[in-house]
């Protein structure tokens, strides 16, 4: 009988905190067995602004998912996110010693290492430094130089920065909620793994992922990861625009928005109306749903028309010809594609984890790719195969793995 091994990812949200338990087994085989799903307030745009509210909705998420597998995992592999992530490229070199001999694993971490020697705040941190190719003597397009003979190594890395108090606290939260922060990851490249099929990769595409209270842009090409940033823009906007724009409470605007939003007004009838409880009056009244839908068009044409300008500001517009991937909670509102595509002139298609069994509708939605890629994440690190180049290589074969290895009871979806 081989030797299974448990593992736990865990997404902190702006609005949720969703955790997902999976079973690794001696052969590899991964199996997710437990999902858990808590609301969460003690998070702003990445940032934990209330410690004690964070850890409890981390440990009812963590509780959850843990019950419903049957098991006790201690360890978290935690998701970040938010306006102090930085992403940017950088190449570092270097001199094999024993010329014509093969490159050796410390060759291949020395040049990473020479990548990384970059300007880094005091206040900040390098949270990734993740290979996207190599050069072996001027050979471009190695993907894995470590056997192969040559006399100078040169590698492309993707360096990304955080604030270290913001991980600090992250940090904080899950032991407070009483278990062990055995990795952090940055959550679109998490979810990339999750959304993104291998021809996304070879094609080039953009990853956006419109949460809460910001919108994560990933751009992905062949070589792996390219381009991160994150936009202060997303769903709650949109709920704040509907509450001062019909002079509506938070949560009627919230209920206005996921009742009967969309974004795109055209598909909407001239004639349809919607009940409004609007501050200081007694009686609903009745509303246009089309304009209900023009607000909320008019703030996501905004969140696009900023994800069109990232994108071309650092020359990925030219390498996504696959268009743009949407995950995240509020890209699944109506007429969310139809408004992306307009706006970017680009293709756009609702991402989500396709072609896995045993899953619930809501699971399986574009909220959960971050959870579900932090639980890939966490295997592979479990197994030993991160961080010895070809991340990416790695993680789609644990996600082609966890394809047919899926065992969650559709009937729970928290």
């Amino acid at each position: 009988m081989g030797r299974e091994t448990w593992v736990a990812g865990l997404d902190i949200g702006s609005s949720k905190t969703c955790c997902v338990v999976a079973r690794v087994g001696d052969g590899g085989e991964v199996a997710v067995a437990g999902v858990g799903v808590a609301a969460c307030t003690g998070v702003r745009r990445g940032a934990v602004v209330d410690i004690e509210l964070t850890a409890s909705s981390i440990r009812e998420a963590v509780g959850r998912a843990t019950s419903q597998a049957g098991v006790a995992v201690p360890a978290l592999h935690v998701g970040v996110t938010g306006e102090h992530i930085v992403g940017q490229n950088s190449r570092g070199v270097t001199a094999i010693v024993d010329h014509g001999q093969e490159i050796t694993e410390e060759d291949r971490q020395r040049a990473l290492r020479q990548a990384q020697v970059i300007v880094v705040p005091p206040d900040r941190t390098i949270l990734h430094a993740l290979p996207r190719g190599y050069v072996v003597d001027g050979h471009e397009g190695v993907r894995h130089p470590v056997g192969m003979s040559g006399a100078r190594l040169e590698v492309e890395a993707h360096i990304v920065t955080a604030g270290q108090t913001f991980l600090a606290n992250i940090r904080k939260c899950v032991e407070r909620a009483g278990y062990y922060c055995a990795d952090m990851f940055l959550e679109p490249i998490a979810a990339g793994d999750a959304a993104l099929a291998a021809g996304d990769f070879s094609q080039g595409v953009c990853l956006v992922d419109v949460g809460a209270e910001a919108t994560n842009v990933a751009v992905f090409d062949e070589l792996g990861i390219y381009y991160t940033s994150v936009v202060a823009l997303g769903g709650r906007h949109i709920t704040a625009d509907i509450a001062q724009l019909l002079r509506v409470s938070a949560e009627e605007a919230e209920r206005l928005k996921l009742c009967h939003g969309s974004a795109s007004p055209a598909t909407v009838a001239e004639a349809e109306l919607v009940e409004v409880h609007q501050i200081g009056r007694a009686d609903a009244r009745p509303f246009r749903r089309r304009a209900l839908c023009q607000i909320i068009e008019a703030r996501v044409r905004e969140i696009f028309d900023i994800v069109q300008d990232e994108m071309a500001g650092c020359g990925a517009d030219v390498r996504a010809t696959g268009g743009i991937v949407l995950i995240g909670g509020t890209a699944a509102m109506p007429g969310m594609r139809e408004c992306a595509a307009a706006q970017t002139g680009l293709p756009v298609r609702l991402g989500g984890p396709a072609g896995v069994s045993g899953l619930s509708d809501v699971v399986a939605g574009p909220a959960f790719c971050t959870a579900l890629g932090l639980a890939l994440r966490a295997a592979s690190v479990s197994t030993g195969a991160a961080g010895h180049g070809g991340l990416f290589a790695v993680l789609h074969e644990w996600w082609r793995r966890i394809r047919g290895a899926f065992r969650l009871d559709a009937g729970t979806g928290h």
